[in-house]
């Protein structure tokens, strides 16, 4: 998006600033941000380049998505705008050097439906309204021109093997995945140290290599992969039956309920977050053993379920024998 001229820079209903939304990131990264946007306000319009030229060095405060927007240095800060059944919005300056030239980069992602750009654009303005109105049109443009109706981001492609003739696998070439718990470049890079070992444990001997590889890495990144597909059923809502989401979320619920009830039990000891996201974070935690784990939350939910369900029928019953026999008796 263009910042400068009769593009999106160039916007009448430009936003008051907004609470920080910034990820205080450095050349390092940037961590999740926080905090709720306000609804855009009228402002007169301007140019960017005639902004930046403000006595603080930055722009006039109606142009700034939020406090500072324009001040940060390319790819330093990430703004990170999300709110539930809708898409999230990502943008970061890209380019230094003349306001004219500056331009804004970024990525809007969601598991909902969004056949044209009409429609995205509805989403937009209702859910982030910030915004300014311009802007939202090239997004939403430049977003379906880019990839066009039943776009798919990402897909997951579960492999039989982790090599080939004269080759392996890593990363999304062997072990694709989509958004859902953000593994893919995790993925890659354990998958790239797991063949590392190998090398050093065939001690140069390559013939061994590619079935020590799949033996090594393929049951960690099928775990992870039945993971996501899991997740990713449970979250859309795009082109998928009422029963396959039924069967990811009976699958993935007892393990989110479980970790909420032993929050509330024991929040000193118990992270707030679910167990699978709160696990992914740990590095020292495999795929195999957070799909073994959710798998066991599963059982116990569903085994004490069946427990208090088969207590409360013979409760039940019990009650109605002994309301029949009072009845009869009185009778």
């Amino acid at each position: 998006l263009k910042t400068a001229g009769a593009g999106a820079g160039t916007a009448a209903g430009a936003p008051e600033p907004v609470p920080a939304l910034a990820a205080a990131g450095a050349a390092g990264g940037a961590s999740s941000p926080s905090g709720q946007a306000a609804p855009a306000a009228a402002s007169p319009a301007a140019g960017v380049a005639a902004a930046a030229k403000g006595a603080n060095g930055g722009p006039d405060s109606y142009w700034e998505l939020c406090p500072g927007f324009w001040e940060h240095g390319p790819m330093q800060y990430i703004y990170f705008y999300q709110k539930p059944n809708t898409v999230s919005v990502i943008m970061y300056r890209d380019k230094s050097g003349d306001p004219e030239e500056w331009s804004i980069s970024g990525s809007i992602t969601g598991f909902v439906e969004v056949p044209s750009a009409e429609q995205l654009t509805a989403q937009l303005r209702q859910h982030h309204p910030h915004l300014p109105e311009a802007w939202v049109d090239a997004m939403a443009a430049q977003t379906c021109a880019e990839t066009g109706p039943g776009y798919s981001l990402s897909k997951i492609v579960r492999v039989s093997q982790l090599h080939g003739p004269a080759c392996v696998l890593v990363g999304d070439a062997g072990h694709s995945v989509t958004s859902a718990l953000g593994q893919g470049c995790n993925a890659a890079l354990e998958s790239a140290q797991r063949l590392g070992a190998v090398l050093d444990s065939v001690r140069g001997d390559l013939t061994k290599l590619p079935g020590v590889y799949t033996a090594a890495r393929l049951p960690e990144v099928h775990a992870l992969q039945t993971l996501e597909h899991t997740y990713s059923l449970m979250m859309c809502t795009v082109g998928i039956s009422a029963w396959a989401r039924l069967c990811a979320r009976l699958a993935a619920m007892p393990s989110i309920i479980l970790s909420v009830a032993l929050h509330k039990l024991a929040p000193a000891k118990f992270p707030a977050i679910p167990y699978v996201w709160h696990s992914l974070q740990d590095c020292s935690i495999s795929y195999n053993e957070v799909l073994r784990t959710m798998r066991m939350h599963a059982a116990l939910v569903y085994s004490v379920a069946a427990a208090l369900a088969v207590a409360l029928y013979k409760l039940v019953t019990l009650a109605w024998k002994a309301v029949q026999g009072t009845g009869a008796a009185v009778v």
